[in-house]
Formats: C-alpha cells, sequence, structure tokens
C-alpha cells in the first residue's frame, strides 16, 4: 500500500482516506481542488467536491462499494481539470487491490483501465510518480520484483519528496505475497532500510513503514532495534491516517504478532 502526506490529505481526510491514503495511504488529498482563477463554484462542482470528500470517508471506512461509486460519481460532477479527478482515480485504482493483494484476470484489466487514465492526465512530476507508484504494486501482487522495484525507482526519481514513493520502493523491495501471507527478500536489505527511513523522515505517521523497517532490520541481526521501531509503529495506529481502517488493523496484527514470535519471520523468507 501506498503512504505519504499526499496520501494522507488525499486517501483518509484517509487513512485514506485521507486514505489507503497520505496515499498519504488517510488523508492523501494531494494538494489540489477548484481551479484558482474561478470566483464562482458552479452548483455541479460543489456536488462533486461534496461527493469527493464522501467517496474519501468511505475509503477510510472500508466501504469499497460505496467509495467506488463516489468516486465516479465526483469524476463526472467535477469540471476538466479539477485535481481532485486525478486523486480520485488513484483512489479507484487502489481500490481494485484485494486484501490478500492477489489480482484477479477481472481486477488486472481494471487496474489497467485505472492508470492508463492517470497516464493520460498526467501533468507534474508527482502526477507522473503516482503512474509509476501504481505499477510498482502492480508488479508487486504479482511477486515481480525486479520490475516493481524499476517501476517504484522511477516515481522516488520523479518526486523524492513524497513520502509514499520511498515507502513503494522499500516495500517491493523487502516484502512479496504468496496466497494472502506475507513473505520476504533478503536481497535488497540495505536499500529497502535507506527508502524506508526516508519515508518516515519525510512522514511519521503511516504505521506500515514502521513494520516493513522493523523487519529489515530483524533480518540483518538487528533485533532490539526492530523491537523499537515495531512499538513505535503501534504507538502511531490511533493517529495514523494513511491507512483504511482495516489496512490498520491489519497491520497492527503484524506488528503484535512480530513483537511475540519475531522468530516466525524466520520462516517468512523467500
Amino acid at each position: 500500500m501506498f503512504n505519504s502526506e499526499t496520501a494522507r490529505q488525499f486517501v483518509w481526510s484517509i487513512i485514506l482516506i485521507t486514505v489507503f491514503i497520505g496515499l498519504s495511504y488517510l488523508s492523501p488529498e494531494r494538494k489540489g481542488g477548484s481551479r484558482l482563477s474561478d470566483n464562482i463554484i458552479t452548483a455541479t462542482e460543489q456536488d462533486g467536491i461534496q461527493l469527493y470528500q464522501l467517496a474519501v470517508m468511505y475509503d477510510y471506512e472500508g466501504d469499497k462499494d460505496k467509495a467506488k461509486s463516489h468516486f465516479l460519481m465526483a469524476i463526472a460532477a467535477l469540471p476538466q481539470g479539477d485535481e481532485r479527478i486525478f486523486n480520485s482515480y488513484i483512489y479507484l485504482a487502489r481500490l481494485v487491490f484485494p486484501a490478500d493483494q492477489h489480482l484477479s484476470e477481472q481486477n488486472k484489466e481494471e487496474l489497467t483501465g485505472y492508470i492508463k487514465k492517470l497516464d493520460s492526465l498526467k501533468q507534474t512530476n508527482t502526477d507522473k510518480a503516482w503512474v509509476h507508484a501504481l505499477l510498482a504494486e502492480f508488479y508487486h501482487s504479482e511477486n515481480n520484483q525486479e520490475y516493481a522495484i524499476e517501476s517504484a525507482r522511477k516515481a522516488v526519481e520523479l518526486d523524492p519528496s513524497n513520502a509514499a514513493f520511498p515507502h513503494v520502493l522499500g516495500e517491493v523491495m523487502l516484502e512479496g505475497h504468496n496466497h494472502g501471507k506475507h513473505v520476504f527478500y533478503t536481497n535488497h536489505l540495505d536499500e529497502a532500510i535507506y527508502f524506508l527511513k526516508l519515508s518516515l523522515e519525510i512522514d511519521k505517521i503511516p504505521s506500515h513503514s514502521y513494520y516493513l523497517l522493523g523487519v529489515a532490520y530483524w533480518f540483518k541481526g538487528e533485533r532490539e532495534k526492530a523491537k523499537a521501531i515495531w512499538q513505535e509503529g503501534l504507538r502511531v495506529i490511533p493517529i495514523d491516517t494513511s491507512y483504511p481502517k482495516w489496512f490498520k488493523v491489519e497491520v497492527e496484527k503484524d506488528i503484535r504478532a512480530a513483537l511475540a514470535a519475531p522468530e516466525e519471520l524466520e520462516h517468512m523468507k523467500l
């Protein structure tokens, strides 16, 4: 999942969402909104803004169906060029991913459609970075580490100031998925630590970064440092608006399991 200040203002306004934000992964509401040149907001535009705000709320609450329908209605109501349209497509792309991160063929087709739409709308380097970050998450769900890392690196190069992008890069370097369960790569530990730490220097809230950083330090043999980082992750969960509620529940479970029996991580290596 992504996490960042942008996602937080944008997703979980999540997590979420503004959400899975921070995309700025709860409250990620990327800075944007009505056209500054407009002094009058039309009724349709106001409806679009309200629909977008409701969609972000539903995303944070974990109601995927309502979130999706409201993002689509917001896109239809908002004026062309409103950045909330771009943000909505980011949310929609994230909503495609099931809890176990395994994409069906239908999921893949839907996700590809949203990524193509984002690619056609992109204007800034941050916009371009989101496209690469979503591609990285797609490859990540396929356990294609090489392609995921390549895409995530491009996202960081385009916008190194957004916490979501170094988080994604550290995530795809370290974590994999196997039938809904975490597995871990250990072939990029030093780089994973570097980028996860960079993400947390930019935004100290997203709890998933703490979990992954602790795992990386555990595999490096720095056991006490790993435990301290996990404890800090537990501390920030109540104030973490980078992710939807259901995702924070899963992160908390993972952290508590790691603290209770960290040796089990050894069985999760790929």
